[in-house]
């Protein structure tokens, strides 16, 4: 259960991503989920997800209130990459369209 909000938060980014959506304009360019991914140091990827974490938590509008008191559970920065090698390995704009 610690990382389900993790998650969340994560798959906001990339989805925000992929839709290039209001919410991804509003997104700081150093938080987006292209900026990080691509930080190849796990340690100061983990440190700039932090980081972000809190930053968007102030941000107005619906985006303060996605991260509104954002804890961050993962300390690992391994655990961290493996998350985001997940999450990027899909398409999930794509899976919510689809129909069952």
């Amino acid at each position: 259960m610690d990382y389900t909000e993790q998650i969340t938060y994560l798959l906001f980014l990339k989805m925000a991503s992929e839709r290039q959506s209001n919410e991804a304009t509003a997104i700081p360019p150093l938080y987006t989920w292209g900026t990080l991914k691509k930080i190849g140091d796990h340690k100061r990827r983990l440190d700039r997800y932090h980081q972000g974490l809190r930053n968007l938590s102030g941000q107005p509008g619906l985006l303060g209130l996605i991260f509104t008191k954002p804890q961050s559970k993962i300390n690992d920065p391994a655990k961290l990459h493996y998350l985001i090698k997940m999450i990027d390995s899909e398409n999930w704009s794509e899976l919510t369209g689809r129909k069952r």
